[in-house]
């Protein structure tokens, strides 16, 4: 009998999009300024650097990271997901004339199983031993990698990535990459690519979330009592 699909042990999401940006806009205060974030948590921001070419800060559930050619969101609170992307889509909304080129989604869950030997169970399925019998003694999954499309999304990547947990016994680190490339970025206005960024922001975020937890949860069944 499979196991059933546990919670996960940790839980992050992350926003991820390509573009031309100036990076030193994007300390705590301009946040408050736009009432993006409350001026309380903005104030008590751990901020590592703001400058022209990296901002990077903590601010309560949230951390920013931002160059000059990626705005990386991310929180670790599942509790956050819809905040962070309304804080997304409302900076975004400001910031209407951006270049951007392509943006994406990121699920990422650590989810502890039942033992060591359920653990080696999924590397052994997904990586069998006996196909590196040849090559490796003592072979064993660190990292695979899997790239493809989703069935029921037309025009998106999806990039599945299986690790043991370097942050849970026991566990298996699964990541979902759901990767939007924008059509003709460079012939198109800056607000049209916005838009459609935007839109699928709002459209595809919970659909998203439930399409990681069915991916994570056929994955951990293939792991046998």
């Amino acid at each position: 009998m499979s196991v059933a699909m546990p919670d996960a042990e940790l839980h992050a999401a992350q926003i991820v999009v390509r573009g031309d940006f100036n990076p030193a806009i994007f300390q705590p205060a301009w946040h408050a300024h736009h009432n993006l974030l409350p001026t309380s948590e903005a104030e008590g921001a751990d901020v590592a650097v703001v400058h022209k070419e990296l901002t990077r800060f903590t601010a309560g559930w949230m951390q920013l990271n931002v160059n000059q050619g990626a705005y990386i969101i991310e929180t670790d609170d599942a509790a956050k997901f819809f905040p962070l992307r309304d804080l997304a889509i409302g900076t975004f909304r400001i910031l209407s004339e951006t270049p951007i080129k392509a943006f994406g989604f990121n699920d990422m869950r650590h989810v502890k199983l039942p033992s060591r030997k359920a653990l080696d169970d999924v590397g052994h399925y997904f990586a069998p031993k006996t196909t590196w019998k040849n090559f490796l003694t003592e072979p064993g999954l660190r990292s695979m990698l899997v790239e493809g499309g989703r069935p029921e999304k037309e025009g998106v990547r999806i990039q599945i990535r299986l690790e043991p947990s370097i942050k849970v016994r026991d566990g298996l680190f699964i990541q979902v990459n759901q990767h939007y490339t924008v059509e003709k970025a460079e012939e198109r206005p800056s607000s049209d690519k916005m838009t459609e960024m935007l839109q699928k922001l709002k459209e595809d975020w919970e659909s998203f979330f439930e399409y990681c937890s069915a991916v994570s949860r056929d994955i951990v069944g293939v792991v046998r009592d």
